[in-house]
């Protein structure tokens, strides 16, 4: 009789432990990437943006005041906010970017990060590094080598030097122009 007691307990317990983990939200995956990562010179986009500068601190939201000492590309502000990996949700919870970076105000940093909004965000899988350590300062030498010396906040680059993203916008309008014009040309090469 115990063991016929034992086994519709035992059943209850599976159960029971199974229903929880159905009512907890699924697990986060950790951040993953993509292997080789892209050099410095990749990050033309209009979303990108390349800096060195200082940590400031929290808003209380997960958003903290980067004080910037040289742009090389993607912007001129001379305080910009740069999200941590936790964020603070507008109902108050706090949400986990697993390819994010845990900031700490005093951190002197070199990074790559995606603009959105007023927002920069570095990742886990773009160049970033201590602007002290060795790897940081190769990462300026090959920021400088790909974007030139960059700017303090608020100067606009020297004239006659061109954003890399603003060339490669002006040679797809080139060529879009090219096309337009042979494509022209050769309707009225058969219609006449």
């Amino acid at each position: 009789m115990a063991r016929s007691r034992r086994i519709p307990l035992l059943f209850v317990l599976v159960a029971v432990v199974g229903l929880a983990g159905l009512a907890t939200p699924s697990c986060a995956v950790a951040c993953t990437c993509a292997a080789p990562l892209p050099g410095i010179a990749a990050y033309t986009g209009p979303g990108d943006a390349v800096l060195v500068g200082r940590v400031g601190n929290d808003d209380g939201t997960g958003v903290f005041a980067f004080h910037v000492e040289r742009w090389f590309h993607g912007g001129d502000g001379a305080v910009v906010g740069l999200a941590s990996a936790s964020r603070r949700q507008p109902d108050g919870t706090w949400a986990m970017n697993t390819c994010g970076v845990s900031l700490r105000a005093g951190d002197h940093l070199f990074l790559a990060a995606q603009r959105a909004a007023a927002i920069y965000t570095p990742s886990a899988c773009s160049p970033i590094a201590s602007a002290d350590s060795p790897e940081g300062l190769t990462m300026i030498a090959d920021a400088e080598r790909a974007f030139g010396p960059g700017r303090a906040p608020g100067v606009a680059p020297p004239s006659g030097e061109l954003d890399p993203g603003g060339v490669l916008i002006v040679g797809f309008g080139i060529v879009v122009f090219v096309v337009i014009s042979v494509v022209a040309f050769a309707r009225r090469q058969r219609s006449a």
